[in-house]
């Protein structure tokens, strides 16, 4: 990605969030994969304790064991600034932290790139699998 602008563009919404990048190659805006084969993943999160929390299914997963650290809509808490979840005082910026740099992490996984040598024909670059 040397000398390429890269944009990421995160929609974190209620329920699910979704992200779509710039691809630095063909600078097309193409939509990631956040969860198995999914372009979206739930926005979710699992307070283990301040220092862990987990998002999307992994949070839904935990929930059922102990459904008191589950927020399954992290963007409804904001307003509220500070709250109570499974038994920790929290800022309404952790959950949504969590979420959003989970997707940042997603997203720069899925830009790991492949090189070819120079030698390989166009036909030959097209074929190559996805990344």
């Amino acid at each position: 990605m040397s000398g390429t602008n890269w944009t990421i563009g995160i929609d974190f919404g209620t329920s699910n969030t979704a992200a779509a990048h710039t691809n630095p190659v063909k600078g097309t805006v193409e939509a990631v994969n956040l969860s198995h084969n999914r372009t979206t993943m739930s926005s979710s999160v699992y307070v283990e304790s301040p220092e862990q929390i987990d998002v999307g299914d992994v949070a839904m997963d935990k929930a059922e064991s102990n459904p008191a650290g589950f927020i399954p809509a992290p963007k409804r808490v904001i307003p509220q600034q500070m709250f109570q979840v499974n038994g920790y005082d929290l800022s309404a910026s952790m959950p949504v932290a969590a979420v959003l740099s989970s997707v940042v992490q997603r997203v720069s996984a899925n830009m790991a790139t492949c090189s070819l040598p120079n030698w390989c024909s166009p036909t030959q670059r097209r074929g190559r699998p996805r990344d």
